[in-house]
Formats: structure tokens, sequence, C-alpha cells
């Protein structure tokens, strides 16, 4: 839970306040988590159709670049939740 220190001189509200907060922020963390776990997925996907010859459903430039953006949205993600 929240750290026992700063608890102790909270009112009632404000110690239900801190816990829906810190309770919010540990489901960030997993959802974040859990969108790593797809990106790491989908970069792994996207080397290979990039490895062959003809990758489905478009051109490897494009491929390449919508993976970057993916990547760099994602990393701006992590970085503004921390």
């Amino acid at each position: 839970m929240v750290p026992g220190n700063y608890l102790v001189s909270l009112s009632s509200n404000q110690y239900k306040q801190a816990v829906f907060c810190y309770r919010k922020h540990e489901l960030l963390d997993e959802d974040i988590a859990a969108h790593e776990d797809r990106i790491k997925d989908l970069n792994a996907q996207c080397e290979e159709f990039l490895n062959n010859d003809a990758p489905v459903g478009g051109d490897k430039d494009e491929m390449g670049e919508r993976r970057d953006s993916i990547n760099t949205r994602f990393a701006n993600v992590k970085v503004q939740h921390m």
C-alpha cells in the first residue's frame, strides 16, 4: 500500500484519496507492463516480415516506419508515467 509515515498525518478523506491514487498508479504500472509484452511481440513479428522478401499487406519502409512510431509513442508513455 501507501508508505507508512506519510499516512500517519492524513485525515480519513486524505487517506482514502492517497490509497486511491496509489492503487490507480499500480493499475497503470500493470497496464504498461501488459502493453510492453505486446510491443515486444509486435517488434518480433515486424522483424520477421521485414526479413522476408514479401511482407504481408504493404511495403517494408512503411512497416518499419509504423513500428518505429509505435515504439516511440510507447516509450513516451513510459517516460510520462514515471
